[in-house]
């Protein structure tokens, strides 16, 4: 939020400056150009904000900026006004932030947060920001790097100018990148050459060959695991995709196998990260990697065992073919237990809770030590059973219930809700919804999930689903802390009740309204 009292004409980074600027950028109709929250007139205190010589009220701007003309990635008809501003602040010594500033002229060039105006607007002044690539600052040398290669193939000489003389390796792997944007084949020997040089050089020049089609030797393969094996991975705009899904089938085990003959376990969490990876985007993929998925779930380190339950449960129903394995470790790993439980696999009723967990029974001694419980019993609100819900049923493909089993495995789905990863809670929620279980007795856990998920809208979407009514209060209560519980945008279609959908509806009107006016400076 930007507080208008931080910041004023007097604090700006030089007076003469403020004065040139402001007669330019308060000559333009901001009323007339629409923002993310309707005409823009907030704009010229916003560029007064990041202009600022006191580093919190730069960095209150630089946010309204976010929130006002560059919303989420969105662009309007006064963000193109504001580019030359924008393109002057990020060149002016003094100002802060100016990589955040050159990283945003590089946004707005780029897929999905860019419109043809906002980079024919970039354009027309990327001349001005090439010194920006002989920046004594670090940040801002990259940030440049991004900001002109996406500007157009206008500055390649520049860029190539630059590799010759820069000396930092998160710099030169950016400036490969760049330099290969506009170039389908990129040349290999540069590239080859790169493969030798300091992390994270290689995993730029690697990506690059990989996306090229041209196929990586056995010697270059091992190098890739070595520079995946690191403690803090490479952290770039440049990395829009991981080596791993650049490969072909052949490469991509082979890079998988290599991971695995490291000798630190670290390697093998990240070949599993790999298969996961492969998983979600090839169908193909699970049956040709499930050896190496199986032999990673009988890996003697338990983190591995954990990454490889996670890969499991991105090969959907491939992941049967690992059931044994899974079923071997799923008492120690909950995300092994939810798969058993999505495969419908009878052994996800028999497993022990996870290790450290404390002492509780397994499945089916909870299950029956439970009042009334039995084969036409299932656990309702607080553990208690709701008579003839889930008698005969199990989760089948996409949480639906299929004939098979009983309430052993209803009470393995209560312990996915309440414990277990926040990627399979939605699921258990809807099968034990459609096996009977009251829809008041769901709510308290899905909210839970809502405040510790990194997704909640999935959670409002279950919520939605089941019209759970009663709620709306807790929702509107949790939306006045978390935008992104009313930012789900389920159709109208998928709301069970018209009462909960207009009251959330409401709610976010409401918070958008207030988020708005607290960004707007004065």
């Amino acid at each position: 939020m930007v507080c208008a009292t931080a910041h004023g004409t007097e604090n700006v980074v030089g007076a003469a400056y403020l004065g040139a600027v402001t007669d330019e950028w308060d000559v333009i109709d901001w009323a007339r150009l629409d923002g993310a929250h309707g005409p823009a007139t907030e704009a010229p205190a916003i560029l007064r904000a990041i202009a600022s010589p006191d580093p919190e009220a730069a960095g209150e701007g630089r946010f309204a900026f976010y929130s006002s003309l560059h919303h989420q990635g969105s662009v309007y008809p006064a963000t193109v006004a504001a580019i030359p501003f924008l393109a002057d602040l990020a060149m002016r010594p003094g100002v802060h932030g100016r990589d955040e500033l050159l990283d945003s002229l590089g946004l707005l060039c780029a897929p999905g947060t860019s419109s043809a105006g906002t980079r024919a607007a970039v354009a027309a002044v990327s001349d001005r920001l090439r010194p920006a690539l002989h920046d004594p600052d670090v940040a801002v040398r990259e940030a440049a790097v991004s900001a002109l290669a996406r500007s157009g193939p206008a500055h390649g000489f520049a860029l190539r100018e630059r590799w010759a003389a820069e000396t930092v390796p998160q710099i030169r792997a950016a400036l490969l990148c760049a330099m290969a944007l506009y170039e389908p084949v990129p040349p290999a020997g540069l590239l080859r050459a790169a493969m030798a040089e300091p992390f994270p050089v290689p995993l730029a020049a690697a990506g690059l060959l990989a996306r090229a089609g041209v196929a990586l030797s056995a010697e270059e393969i091992a190098f890739a695991a070595a520079q995946l094996d690191v403690d803090e991975p490479w952290d770039s705009p440049w990395r829009e995709r991981d080596l791993i899904d650049l490969l072909d089938a052949a490469g991509a085990a082979a890079l998988i196998d290599a991971l695995v003959a490291r000798p630190a376990a670290s390697a093998r969490v990240r070949a599993a990260r790999c298969l996961a990876a492969r998983f979600r985007r090839w169908r193909s993929a699970p049956a040709a990697l499930m050896d190496r998925l199986v032999r990673l779930l009988g890996d003697p380190d338990p983190a591995v065992r954990e990454a490889a339950a996670g890969a499991a449960f991105e090969a959907g129903r491939a992941a049967a073919a690992a059931a044994d394995q899974l079923a071997l470790i799923a008492e120690e790993s909950t995300t092994a237990l939810d798969v058993l439980l999505r495969l419908g696999d009878p052994r996800a009723g028999a497993a022990p809770a996870p290790a450290g967990a404390g002492a509780r029974p397994t499945v089916p001694e909870r299950a029956a030590a439970l009042p009334g419980a039995g084969a036409e019993s299932a656990p309702g609100a607080g553990g208690a059973l709701v008579p003839g819900a889930g008698a005969e049923l199990a989760p089948g493909a996409g949480g639906a219930l299929v004939p098979g089993a009983g309430a052993a495995l209803v009470a393995g789905l209560w312990r996915v809700l309440r414990e277990g990863a926040w990627w399979a809670g939605p699921d258990a929620a809807r099968a034990l919804w459609r096996a009977g279980v009251p829809v008041g007795d769901l709510i308290p856990p899905l909210l839970a999930m809502i405040t510790d998920s990194p997704r909640p809208a999935e959670a409002v979407t279950v919520l939605a689903e089941i019209g759970a009514v009663a709620a709306v209060p807790a929702l509107r209560e949790l939306a006045e802390r978390d935008e992104r519980v009313i930012q789900s945008g389920q159709p109208d279609h998928v709301w069970r009740d018209d009462e909960l959908r207009d009251h959330l509806r409401s709610a976010s009107a409401d918070l958008q309204r207030r988020t708005a006016e607290s960004d707007t400076p004065d």
